[in-house]
């Protein structure tokens, strides 16, 4: 027995577009006995070269095995033409035009967005409301801060930068941070990325609300990251980083006014209670070298592939996931030693008609830590 022909009627939806399919095959030139190599039928569901792409309409109608009909031949038309009509300059620059509109929701709320389809540039300022930052070491602080991305549609390749700075007027002291990306592979998801800045940040991300508005929670990191993010194999991502940071004391700031003002009133109506950690810490300042490692796997990870890109379908297994933070010690000064590890498993499954439902686990510690 062998097949001489099949039937498919199929709607499949990738990425935001849904495909509504109607496909007959016929089979004929059998070769029988034919020796697969193994992995030969791995997870890779299609492949589409450039030049096949090129060449579509002939091949269908060399290879097409039923005359279409009249109907369907029109039908044809019309979807092609709605295509390269979609792709034309004016149609995105009209696109453009809607997307880039801007109002008062935009400016104080959501922000301000501007693309050219055309160039692949997109550049993105944040709103009004981001831009004060009421409780922050020394008072108040006024942020600007956007997006530049650059994108080649030929090439897959894309970089993007974001950049943020912060005056803070009470102390007439300027910061800010500035990351870089360029994804270079859209095959392999291949990106490296490097950021510095200057910045306040938390000591401590897991206290109480009141100690993430008061300034005994902060110090001063000058900081330096370089990434790089792939895919080695099918459904195996590693993303890895190096930071080096170095901690300041913000004891030496002048304060706000109400923050003495909070403490005094806290004090008033819980008299048996310390309210210390308003006042910042005062240390010696120190360095930190952390090697931070993201490991993803997706076992029979399905996919297909473009001439522009890899694109992900899915698995029906979980995802396996694990952390490593090594802090290197001595080299730069860093004062760290310890070595975290943290691993975990992760999926989102369909319950029928109850929709859609994730559960995520992790455990980790910390291997050993002379100095964390």
């Amino acid at each position: 027995w062998r097949v001489e022909r099949e039937e498919f009627f199929y709607e499949a939806k990738e990425e935001e577009r849904t495909f509504i399919g109607h496909t007959e095959a016929i089979y004929s030139d059998y070769t029988t006995g034919v020796h697969f190599s193994e992995g030969f039928f791995n997870q890779e569901l299609s492949q589409l070269s450039k030049e096949t792409l090129d060449s579509t309409d002939a091949r269908l109608t060399k290879m097409r095995p039923i005359v279409l009909q009249a109907e369907e031949l029109l039908f044809i038309k019309n979807q092609d033409s709605l295509r390269d009509h979609q792709a034309s300059i004016p149609q995105l620059l009209k696109k453009d035009s809607s997307y880039n509109h801007t109002d008062f929701l935009d400016i104080f709320l959501f922000g301000i967005e501007h693309q050219n389809s055309i160039k692949g540039n997109y550049l993105y300022i944040i709103p009004v409301l981001d831009q004060l930052r009421f409780f922050q070491p020394g008072g108040y602080r006024h942020a600007l801060g956007g997006t530049y991305s650059k994108f080649y549609p030929e090439s897959g390749k894309k970089w993007a930068t974001y950049t943020q700075v912060d005056y803070g007027f009470l102390n007439q002291d300027l910061r800010g941070h500035q990351r870089l990306e360029y994804s270079y592979d859209p095959f392999k998801f291949s990106t490296i990325s490097a950021g510095f800045g200057s910045e306040y940040e938390l000591m401590n991300t897991n206290t109480t609300f009141l100690a993430n508005i008061t300034p005994g929670n902060y110090n001063l990191v000058n900081h330096l990251t370089l990434g790089f993010d792939q895919e080695y194999t099918n459904g195996l991502f590693i993303n890895s980083s190096v930071r080096y940071a170095r901690h300041l004391p913000i004891a030496d700031m002048e304060m706000p006014a109400w923050v003495d003002t909070l403490v005094k009133a806290l004090e008033e109506y819980y008299p048996d209670t310390s309210f210390g950690g308003f006042t910042p810490e005062t240390f010696s300042p120190y360095s930190k070298l952390l090697l931070d490692i993201d490991i993803a796997i997706r076992f029979k990870q399905k996919y297909r592939m473009t001439p522009e890109r890899k694109v992900l379908i899915g698995s029906k297994y979980p995802k396996i996931q694990a952390n490593i933070q090594l802090g290197i010690p001595e080299i730069l000064g860093s004062s760290s030693a310890f070595l975290f590890t943290e691993v975990g498993v992760q999926d989102r499954m369909q319950l029928g008609a109850f929709g859609y439902s994730q559960y995520n686990m992790e455990i980790g510690g910390f291997l050993w830590s002379d100095k964390i």
